[in-house]
């Protein structure tokens, strides 16, 4: 909201009763104080005239004294004050947490121990403590045995022709099997494993990169994750070319050709091969805030 009106403050009391002053013929005359511009006139707000145009909803011209500033949809504004300046303060809504899968069909699926899958994907301004993710495990009732299983997964945004990390994290967890009984209920089926990560991102284009890790030691079972069900065949890259590796579906999506512990700190689009199929079936991860 702001107001329009003169910043000069005039301590001078204004005038009373009458006084005697010239007509537009040269001649005195009595006039009443409050029909002359006193001091108070001069402290009091004025009209202001505004004009918008371009891309506008609405009117698009605004007058009188105040202007009110509001945002809407998923846009916010606030207001300022330091060293005697005002600040406005445009910006878009934060989400608290956000699944950017939640339109796509998943599937059990597994996309290779060591392995590091590339996502490209258009977030909104997203809050969240925590990143999570599906997986599913099976066991026979007559196996017994234990699993170690570790994830991580990175933040990318890209610098030219290459992808840069804007922050990783990583979980690493051992899980002991006795058959489909005692422990085995609490990881059997369809599970949320949960990593903290604390951030807010601005709304804008990342790549999301999963990597997962899974050993076991005498144990039948098996643990996989829920993955997106595109396509599960080779992309061979341009109709009338020949095949090359590195084409992509989608600029940044595929695996990653290197071997890494951890997720590497940069990655050209060159070392990212797109015609593997589990390159289009990235892991559903969802970004969450507050308690599970």
């Amino acid at each position: 909201m702001a107001a329009y009106s003169h910043v000069k403050s005039d301590t001078i009391g204004d005038f009373t009763g009458t006084f005697t002053g010239f007509n537009s013929q040269a001649s005195t005359t009595t006039i009443a104080a409050t029909n002359i511009v006193r001091p108070s006139d001069w402290n009091s707000a004025h009209n202001f005239f505004q004009t918008i145009s371009g891309n506008t909803a609405g009117t698009s011209t605004a007058s009188g004294t105040n202007l009110v500033i509001g945002g809407t949809g998923d846009v916010f504004v606030s207001h300022s004050t330091a060293a005697g300046a005002a600040t406005l303060w445009i910006g878009q809504k934060v989400l608290s947490g956000y699944n950017p899968y939640a339109d796509r069909e998943a599937v059990t699926g597994q996309n290779g121990a060591g392995t590091i899958v590339f996502d490209p994907e258009i977030l909104p301004a997203v809050q969240f403590d925590r990143i999570y993710f599906p997986l599913v495990n099976t066991n026979s009732s007559n196996s017994s045995g234990s699993h170690s299983l570790s994830f991580n997964i990175g933040i990318y945004t890209r610098n030219v022709s290459t992808l840069s990390l804007l922050l990783s994290t990583s979980r690493s967890t051992a899980i002991t099997h006795s058959g489909t009984a005692g422990s085995y209920s609490l990881f059997s089926g369809m599970r949320l494993f949960t990593i903290g990560m604390t951030t807010t991102l601005t709304a804008g284009e990342y790549w999301l990169a999963f990597q997962s890790n899974t050993t076991s030691g005498g144990a039948n079972g098996s643990y996989s994750n829920m993955v997106q069900s595109n396509q599960a065949s080779n992309f061979l890259g341009h109709f009338g070319s020949s095949h090359n590796t590195t084409y992509q579906m989608t600029m940044g999506q595929g695996v990653y050709t290197a071997t890494s512990a951890a997720m590497p700190a940069s990655v050209a689009f060159t070392q990212i091969r797109g015609s593997d199929s589990q390159g289009l079936r990235f892991p559903y991860i969802y970004f969450g805030s507050g308690t599970i």
